[in-house]
């Protein structure tokens, strides 16, 4: 053990550490696993921002350990061995990764949306997955349009898995007592009772800021040209969630349709918003998800979405939602004003997707998770 520990190559390590890390227990990580004594199986690696990568870590990770994986969460991946790294991003596997964590790791990544030509920083992101292609034990999309991409990019096609992403089906659910529940929380959140209410919850604004620089592959500018154009906007109203939407609020002040704002610590809470919610509305140009999708649908709130990321796959137009073109400003409109004056409509696309979303609960996805950790490190499937 002294003869390891003052080898050239193990110092080398250490003052790598001690460069890099001011806390020591990545001193005592790096030993442990060393060692063969490492406790983690699975170490999922997210942003350090209280957003959707951070909550899905939680989500996957919290249901793991309930089915016995040992699993955790890291925000700075250092010195790891003998484990299975799963990065819950192209930003932080591009921002983290080394060739020694490949190494001493099984490498997992999960790569929602991107394609050449949107950004010079999406282009340097992709390069750098594509360059790892050989060294990751297995790539995770969402959706079919990203595995296509990828499998037309080269990757290897037997390391291309389709794990979209979850919802919690419990919390976000149609309220029972809808009438009355809905009147009571739209009094609570300063809604008016008879307004007609579009949903939009996410992060549309570049940085962390304040947004008043539009994400344009989320849409924020096609949101504001379809209310922009819906008849009656002195009954629209607003509800806005999530952090950098300065340009959409500056929109909306410009064209004098009323909104509220709301930002939440706790994700699921976001799930208040949708009770009060008439129509949710997606307007993005690329998406892995948008997460949006699967919570409308379990919280029974009709859908309109342009055909991007998870969307394509599992919504079925006036079956379950409204989908139309990307930048279709005009089909939009049409969408959104089909359910405001045809409320049996509304319920039939809601009570299906009610129906459909459920194969999308956290619990079954987090088993996907797991039969292929389990496959990466030599487990038979418990699906074979």
């Amino acid at each position: 053990m002294i003869k390891h520990i003052l080898s050239p190559k193990f110092k080398a390590s250490i003052r790598e550490l001690l460069t890099t890390c001011k806390r020591s227990k990545y001193l005592f990580r790096y030993i442990s696993d060393c060692q063969g004594q490492a406790k983690q199986k699975v170490v999922y690696v997210v942003e350090d921002a209280n957003w959707s990568i951070q909550w899905d870590g939680i989500n996957i990770t919290k249901r793991l350990r309930e089915i016995g994986f040992e699993a955790s969460l890291d925000t700075h991946p250092s010195f790891y061995s003998k484990r299975i790294l799963s990065f819950g991003s192209a930003n932080v596997f591009y921002n983290f990764m080394s060739k020694g964590l490949l190494k001493r790791n099984k490498v997992v990544l999960t790569y929602f949306h991107g394609d050449f030509g949107i950004s010079d920083d999406m282009d340097e992101q992709l390069n750098f997955v594509l360059a790892h292609k050989d060294n990751l034990s297995a790539l995770i999309l969402a959706n079919t349009t990203m595995r296509e991409r990828f499998i037309q990019w080269g990757f290897d096609p037997s390391k291309v898995n389709l794990i979209p992403l979850g919802v919690n089906v419990e919390r976000f659910a149609p309220e029972q007592d809808a009438p009355a529940a809905r009147s009571q929380k739209r009094r609570k959140l300063g809604v008016p009772e008879d307004a007609f209410v579009i949903g939009s919850f996410q992060k549309d604004g570049s940085g962390w800021g304040e947004g008043l620089t539009p994400k344009l592959i989320k849409g924020p500018d096609i949101f504001l040209d379809v209310l922009a154009k819906l008849p009656n906007k002195e009954n629209l109203f607003c509800l806005l969630s999530g952090p950098s939407r300065g340009y959409v609020k500056a929109g909306l002040d410009k064209l004098g349709i009323a909104y509220k704002h709301f930002y939440f610590d706790d994700p699921d809470d976001v799930a208040d918003l949708y009770a009060v919610t008439d129509t949710y509305l997606v307007t993005s140009r690329e998406e892995g998800g948008p997460k949006a999708v699967l919570e409308a649908m379990a919280s029974g709130v009709p859908l309109v979405t342009t055909k991007v990321g998870m969307a394509v796959d599992i919504i079925q137009h006036e079956i379950n939602g409204m989908m139309v073109e990307v930048n279709d400003v005009e089909g939009l409109v049409d969408a959104v004003t089909q359910l405001r004056t045809d409320s049996n409509l509304g319920r039939r696309l809601s009570h299906q997707a009610s129906q459909d979303i459920l194969a999308f609960d956290w619990d079954k996805v987090a088993e996907e998770y797991a039969n292929l950790y389990n496959r990466i490190i030599g487990i038979k499937d418990a699906r074979d």
